[in-house]
């Protein structure tokens, strides 16, 4: 079951541990911004046996008032799914209900960016998404990160990743 939870100690002391356990490869987030985004709806739990069993961080689109040359976008922050929950199609679930709940928001793809060295891009690419530019990560890892982009309509798939044009 996916839904979205109010935030209690218990469930943050949940999302504490199953960070630790991929610290490495997703980075911090501290327990104002998991409440930032518990509260402002951008975190979604996937339970198992009634028990939290995962999570994704995601936005609404990128939709803004100013033109840019990608389309409207979900984007993706950060999922994370518990070990032991794993290669049961927890993560898969969870990441297609979020997608179909913004679906109606007239959001053209879905983004995201990776650490290119962790096993998080085979979860990516088997779920459709395309992977496409790379940019420098953090100073201290100093990985290369990964754009994933997943078109949600046909006419958006030749645009996930345009070329730059004359400036």
């Amino acid at each position: 079951m996916i839904i979205r939870l109010h935030l209690t100690p218990e469930l943050l002391r949940f999302y504490d541990h199953l960070h630790a356990q991929s610290r490495e490869q997703l980075g911090r987030i501290s327990h104002d911004m998991l409440w930032k985004y518990a509260s402002t709806g951008r975190l979604w739990t996937v339970l198992e046996n009634g028990d939290p069993a995962g999570y994704v961080i995601a936005n609404d689109t990128t939709r803004s008032n100013r033109k840019t040359r990608y389309p409207a976008q979900l984007r993706i922050y950060v999922a994370c799914i518990d070990y032991t929950a794993r290669r049961r199609e927890i993560g898969t679930a969870l990441v297609h209900a979020v997608i179909a709940h913004h679906a109606n928001r007239d959001i053209d793809a879905v983004g995201l960016w990776c650490a290119e060295d962790i096993e998080a891009n085979e979860f990516w690419k088997s779920l459709a998404f395309t992977p496409g530019p790379t940019r420098p990560g953090g100073r201290k890892r100093r990985r290369t990160l990964v754009e994933y982009r997943m078109a949600l309509h046909p006419k958006t798939t030749r645009t996930l990743f345009p070329t730059p044009g004359p400036t």
